[in-house]
């Protein structure tokens, strides 16, 4: 099949490219994104919630962004739940964690989220949705 090492070489490196660009330009369907929605919705309206003003949680925020970490790595890698590896930067939970920090720490900025009065959760929750599968399609 191969004639010489350079051949064979060559294919690895493709091979490793195009499971790179695959896990770098990871596009969800409609129907993917719509049940990631029915997933999701919960646990970013109660993420909402604990962000409210006069009702911080940053415990109840923190194992929020986990959950929905997961739930995206679990659609990614069509693992269970219960699969996912939870790490560091090498993993893909630590990248989407990370990437999705920039919605997370600054939702003022990034969908409009009121800092001091409480916000219209079905406005915000669908505006979340949006901007945090756009960062996970791209992470």
């Amino acid at each position: 099949m191969y004639n010489n090492q350079n051949e064979r070489d060559f294919e690895d490196s493709r091979v490793i490219l195009g499971v790179m660009f695959q896990e770098a330009c990871m596009k969800f369907t409609l129907r993917e994104k719509h049940l990631l929605w029915i997933l999701m919705e919960r646990y970013i309206n109660q993420y909402l919630i604990a962000c409210t003003s006069g009702r911080e949680n940053g415990t109840m925020k923190s194992y929020l962004h986990i959950e929905l970490v997961t739930i995206a790595v679990s659609a990614i890698e069509l693992c269970p739940l219960d699969a996912v590896e939870v790490g560091d930067e090498e993993t893909l939970f630590g990248r989407l964690h990370t990437k999705t920090q920039k919605l997370t720490d600054y939702m003022d900025e990034v969908i409009g989220f009121p800092l001091n009065s409480i916000p219209d959760y079905d406005d915000m929750s669908k505006k979340f949705f949006a901007e945090f599968i756009r960062l996970v399609e791209f992470a």
